[in-house]
């Protein structure tokens, strides 16, 4: 779960499982939300985002996401 308590500017959410998919995902959370969670079991992470991000990536849960070092 997450909040966005605090935050100024909307933001883009992904729960993803502990191999890197996508479990659920929540778009442009406004500021000030106390409480936001995965609506699917076996999530592992929370991945944030500028608002706007998924829909120019085409995100949907099942989409595998690798995170690597730059």
């Amino acid at each position: 779960m997450i909040h966005t308590i605090g935050m100024r500017f909307p933001i883009d959410v992904a729960f993803l499982s502990p191999e890197g998919v996508v479990k659920d995902f929540r778009r442009s959370l406004r500021p000030g939300r106390p409480l936001v969670f995965c609506r699917e079991p076996g999530r592992a992470s929370a991945l944030e985002a500028a608002a706007g991000t998924w829909e120019a990536w085409h995100l949907k849960p099942g989409d595998h996401l690798e995170i690597t070092d730059l």
